[in-house]
């Protein structure tokens, strides 16, 4: 008998719990990060159109935490010796992270901030 022990664990996770205050690393075999502009486009086209299919003019910003959640597909990954390891999602949530950081620059000169910092300087 074997001792290695395979555990998959599927969870529901919102962004925020995905990389709030998270270390991931990247494996060897895994590819470089390659999306290009299409598929950037792609996946901000696709959460504005999630947000304006539940947006109505007038809406507070309070609101938007009763809005449908978006599907960012699956993130696979492999815990071992304390190090997390994306094994798949890893071209997403590497652009998901460039946007987040891109998002925190913008919002600099704003006097209202969203908790962004936790999820990119980690």
């Amino acid at each position: 008998m074997s001792k290695l022990e395979n555990k998959i664990e599927a969870r529901h996770r919102n962004l925020f719990d995905v990389l709030n205050e998270q270390k991931y690393t990247v494996d060897y075999f895994q590819r470089e990060y390659s999306w290009g502009e299409k598929h950037i486009e792609e996946l901000v086209t696709d959460l504005t159109s999630a947000f304006l299919n539940e947006y109505a003019p007038g809406d507070k910003r309070e609101q938007g935490e009763n809005y449908n959640n978006y599907y960012l597909g699956p993130f696979v990954v492999s815990s071992k010796d304390g190090k997390r390891s994306i094994i798949d999602g890893q071209q997403r949530l590497t652009s998901l992270t460039l946007f987040l950081i891109y998002l925190h620059n913008l919002q600099k000169e704003l006097e209202y901030k969203e908790k962004i910092e936790p999820m990119i300087f980690s």
